[in-house]
């Protein structure tokens, strides 16, 4: 027998994986399921059409993206031969031994029929339908309860969000807010198959052509969001207290979860294999800003504007990017020169960070770049000591550093967060501290305030440095969780 072998991507894989304290760590390969072709000598060419076929027909149906190495927890084998085109689904967990889920058999009437793309595609379909589940979870984030709808003590809420590959496609009877059954995929004890576990009811949010949107609710318990989880449809009437009113909520608001389409935007450029977009935080706000210069020069009234967004990348990798510009301000108070310019403050961070979560604390810790600018006035002594030459105005330069912080849940509604950079330049180091304050409006608004102290210095040799304070009022936008 001549063995061909190739490798797709699928979110199933892996589903016995070790959990640890990151929010979905992504893999650095990927989960994979192996699909290998056997085919006799003589009917190698027709079994290599076949592979092709499927090959192409997994990739879009976004339900499994192909890999050509590595290992895997599932196996599809396809078998070539004379009026017979075999598909067997096994799940290997990456060891010999391999327990078969589904087998289908499809009798052909004419050998020419096996290189057919609808021959290959009934063979898959079939063999999908045999699975004891209906789709595969793609994604899966954190999520609380809307804004809007009030909290129910003792009662199922909602815990997570996330995408499913489970659609119009697969079943035209399926519609929004249709009960779900979230669960897993454990082996029997006599190794003779598998059984769907479940674990957690959910609804079908939004229905799209392969992957659609659902949300899992849970009554107390801790979603493991890097467990990897199936789903099959529920029994509206075997629903737990509480379901009810999740149903009756998610027909009331049917767009509730469209602003989450922008993160589909963007997992569409990055990619869907390794990285996801699964969280946009943008911050807009207006600052009441003070500088005060270690040789006494100050500026008592500045108004600024500044800006902060932040990306999270899979479960645990995050891009934080903040920036403060001053718009007005009063002149310099500094008695020893007059006829100043009029005080300007920019400042700009960037960094990579990566995070951790621990119940409703959260923590990251980065590197990256602090760009500054701020045109603190002061004497500048001519080479020979002799005297003031004329009065010298900053200019922009870039540091390197750090940044570590936290986010922290103090309640539904309201979060906390703590940034510390630092940086170092010419053997000093700044430290600085920004705290923020939010409150969420609703499940994509929020509002509240920062307070930031930045510490800067100047590029030449003997000049002051200078403390930026500012008290800021914002508005934000968050989709995704």
């Amino acid at each position: 027998m001549r063995i061909s072998t190739i490798i797709v991507n699928t979110s199933l894989a892996m589903i016995f994986a070790t959990s640890t304290a990151f929010a979905r760590v992504p893999k650095t390969e990927g989960t994979k399921l192996i699909i290998s072709v056997k085919s006799t000598e003589d009917q190698k060419e027709d079994c290599g059409v076949v592979r092709s076929s499927l090959f192409a027909l997994i990739k879009n149906q976004l339900r499994f993206v192909p890999r050509v190495t590595g290992p895997a927890a599932f196996s599809l084998e396809v078998r070539c031969s004379a009026g017979n085109l075999a598909g067997r689904f096994f799940m290997t967990n990456g060891k010999d031994s391999a327990v078969n889920i589904a087998v289908f058999d499809l009798a052909l009437s004419d050998q020419k029929t096996m290189k057919s793309p609808s021959t290959v595609a009934e063979l898959w379909a079939k063999i999908v339908e045999k699975l004891p589940w209906s789709g595969e979870i793609l994604t899966l984030n954190k999520a609380e309860p809307p804004a809007d709808r009030p909290r129910i003590e003792g009662n199922v809420d909602l815990r997570a969000k996330g995408i499913v590959s489970m659609g119009l496609d697969s079943n035209n009877l399926l519609g929004a807010c249709i009960p779900l059954e979230i669960g897993s995929i454990t082996t029997l004890p006599d190794g003779s198959g598998v059984t769907f576990k479940t674990e957690y009811p959910g609804l079908l949010r939004e229905v799209d052509s392969f992957q659609s949107r659902l949300e899992i609710y849970a009554l107390n318990e801790k979603i493991n969001l890097q467990k990897i989880y199936v789903v099959r449809l529920g029994d509206p009437a075997k629903q737990p207290k509480g379901m009810g009113e999740a149903v009756k909520y998610c027909q009331s608001k049917p767009n509730a979860a469209a602003p989450t389409k922008v993160a589909d935007l963007m997992s569409e450029v990055f990619g869907k294999d390794f990285i996801e977009v699964n969280n946009i935080k943008q911050r807009y706000g207006a600052a009441f800003t003070v500088i005060r210069g270690t040789n006494g020069a100050k500026a008592n009234a500045l108004a600024a504007a500044y800006i902060h967004n932040r990306l999270l990348f899979g479960g645990n990798f995050m891009i934080d990017a903040f920036a403060l510009r001053s718009l007005y301000s009063k002149p310099w108070n500094f008695s020893a020169l007059t006829e100043l310019a009029p005080p300007e403050v920019t400042a700009a961070e960037v960094f990579v960070t990566t995070s951790a979560r621990f119940g409703r604390f959260s923590g990251f810790i980065g590197l990256g770049l602090t760009i500054d600018k701020t045109n603190l006035p002061y004497n500048q002594v001519t080479p020979d000591g002799s005297g003031v030459s004329h009065t010298n105005q900053r200019t922009a330069f870039t540091r390197g550093g750090a940044i570590i912080g936290t986010n922290t849940d103090l309640s539904s509604r309201f979060e906390y967060a703590l940034r510390i950079p630092v940086s170092q330049r010419n053997g000093n180091v700044y430290i600085d501290f920004h705290n923020m304050l939010s409150y969420r409006l609703s499940a994509t608004w929020t509002t509240g305030a920062d307070l930031m102290v930045i510490k800067t210095s100047a590029r030449e040799p003997g000049a002051p440095s200078a403390v930026v304070t500012a008290l800021g009022m914002f508005l934000g936008v968050e989709v995704g969780k």
